[in-house]
């Protein structure tokens, strides 16, 4: 396939496409990175989660440049926050303690206030 082909503006993936990626590598690593809590070292899953985040993080950008947002509204701002405490905070903190569930209330509490956010448009 020649690079003019992969450069074509209408080869390019569609709105749909990054949302349902994004849809669905959030609703696989929640349950990921719960099961992270519960068991005990797990490279593979470490490696799942680890991977599913940066999909996460890479489709709502791609998201944010299909809506032509070329600036961060509050809600963007609120929802990267709390993709970073979740994705990089939350590991750490359960590595670091022998605690196992305030982690997981705190997860649950900023999936809320992430999906508040996005709903409302904060």
């Amino acid at each position: 396939m020649s690079i003019k082909k992969l450069l074509d503006k209408n080869r390019a993936m569609s709105y749909e496409i990054y949302k349902i990626i994004h849809i669905v590598s959030l609703f696989a690593f929640i349950p990921l990175l719960v099961l992270m809590f519960f068991l005990e070292k797990n490279r593979l899953l470490q490696t799942l989660t680890g991977l599913l985040s940066v999909t996460v993080f890479v489709s709502g950008f791609g998201l944010m440049g299909k809506l032509h947002l070329m600036h961060f509204p509050l809600w963007i701002i609120i929802k990267i926050a709390c993709w970073l405490l979740i994705s990089a905070l939350l590991p750490i903190f359960r590595k670091r303690t022998s605690l196992r569930f305030e982690p997981i209330s705190l997860l649950y509490l900023l999936v809320i206030v992430s999906v508040v956010a996005v709903t409302y448009k904060l």
